[in-house]
């Protein structure tokens, strides 16, 4: 009799397992949907009863505000709930949170501690390994150390992080971690530029612009490259592009578009002053009808389409 009461009690244990498994997989199919609504009825009584998984997707559709009123602060109780059990996306989420104090206060100091928990579930997550060793480098919220940004970088960049391929080159190049390399420095730009990273694009554009003690001046393959960051919307790249088309160097000389890569590059940052001052000096260079089509090209293009 004490036997088939305990066989009755595991029965209804792992019926009950498979039907909250079964639930759960209905929200998360719900939520990959866009159906928030459900995606919210049905994970929410899961995440109050604890499992780690419905905590995590309810505090992003918090965060989001998708199929439930915007709130970071619930979002990030509910991702914290998660990440308490160990789950690696809210270890993950929560680091990112507190890094940048959305719906938690600002503390990188937990950011990191958070982060690093995400690594050891997942050491493969070349995010995570980007983010701790930025935050080292920088000093913020945690003890600076070129040493442990090492660490964490290299970690990042040969998982093919071009961001951490990018940090490592600016320290390469600065002498920070490292005994100053241009050569490295430029094999760690070329890398990240290689898969598309705009920053690095552009200072590979400046290294070849200018040449150093290891590369060999080029500034028809500077243009290449701080093309290729410029047609990414980088407003650095769109004024030093500029700069070669007014001045013919690299490239046919071309003063109508340098204008319009002189107006661009004030348009994503209408900080950066010299592209304001360049705008206006090639403006009164151009006459009439050049200036219409040069404007027009600067209302039809965004980051993504060729400059020609």
């Amino acid at each position: 009799m004490i036997r088939r009461q305990l066989f009755l009690v595991v029965a209804i244990i792992c019926i009950s397992s498979l039907a909250s498994a079964k639930t759960l997989e209905e929200g998360i199919k719900a939520f990959d949907a866009g159906d928030f609504s459900a995606a919210v009825s049905t994970l929410r009584p899961l995440a109050k009863q604890g499992d780690a998984q419905a905590q995590f997707y309810l505090g992003v559709m918090y965060v989001r505000g998708h199929g439930v009123s915007q709130n970071d602060w619930e979002g990030a109780k509910w991702i914290k709930k998660s990440a308490e059990q160990g789950n690696f996306h809210a270890l993950y989420n929560l680091g990112l949170l507190y890094a940048s104090g959305k719906g938690v206060p600002l503390n990188n100091l937990e950011a990191t501690k958070w982060l690093e928990k995400a690594v050891e579930q997942s050491p493969a997550k070349m995010d995570a390994l980007t983010q701790i060793g930025t935050l080292y480098l920088l000093g913020d919220g945690v003890p600076q150390s070129d040493q442990e940004a090492v660490k964490w970088l290299t970690k990042a960049a040969d998982q093919r992080s071009a961001a951490a391929q990018y940090a490592l080159g600016v320290m390469h190049q600065n002498g920070r971690g490292f005994v100053q390399n241009d050569k490295e420095a430029y094999s760690w730009y070329r890398k990240a530029a290689e898969q598309g990273y705009t920053k690095a694009q552009s200072r590979l554009g400046f290294v070849y612009e200018e040449g150093n003690a290891a590369i060999v001046q080029n500034v028809q393959e500077a243009a290449v490259w701080y093309r290729k960051a410029a047609e990414q919307g980088d407003d650095e790249a769109l004024y030093q592009l500029g700069l070669l088309y007014r001045q013919g160097k690299g490239v046919v000389k071309n003063t109508k578009l340098a204008y319009v890569l002189f107006c661009l590059a004030y348009q994503q940052d209408e900080f950066n002053h010299n592209a304001y001052v360049a705008f206006n000096s090639a403006a009164q260079q151009l006459n009439a009808k050049d200036r219409i089509d040069a404007d027009a090209m600067v209302a039809k293009w965004q980051p993504g389409l060729p400059l020609e």
